[in-house]
């Protein structure tokens, strides 16, 4: 139920909770993020990506962050998740796949790979 919104809700905040951005399309790039770092830390293997993207495609949902927007505040978005509900102790906390189906808590990405990823990404 949490995939994806670690990512998500820290978008919703930098866009200031507006309709530039919906909750279902935060959360659906959201879950390609979360598959792609899933994939960055050897859980989940590429093809995974392309496959989830094909079919949030076919139904014309947004897959890239910058479908939404060309630029964010990339250190802001590290800041949101943060507030994130599952942040604990200070540490952020994603749910990342094994694979398609194979979801799992990960308590320990350093923020140095996520801000590497986030940089990457956007």
């Amino acid at each position: 139920m949490n995939l994806g919104h670690t990512f998500a809700h820290s978008f919703e905040k930098e866009t200031e909770f507006s309709d530039v951005l919906k909750h279902g399309e935060a959360v659906a790039i959201g879950i390609i993020l979360a598959l792609k770092l899933s994939y960055k830390l050897g859980f989940s293997p590429k093809e995974d990506i392309g496959k989830v993207e094909k079919h949030f495609k076919y139904f014309d949902i947004p897959i890239c962050p910058k479908e939404i927007l060309y630029e964010w505040n990339k250190s802001n978005i590290l800041e949101n998740m943060y507030l994130d509900k599952k942040a604990v102790s200070n540490h952020l906390v994603f749910i990342l796949l094994n694979g398609i189906g194979k979801s799992f808590i990960s308590r320990n990405v350093d923020d140095h790979n996520i801000l590497d990823f986030i940089n990457d990404v956007l």
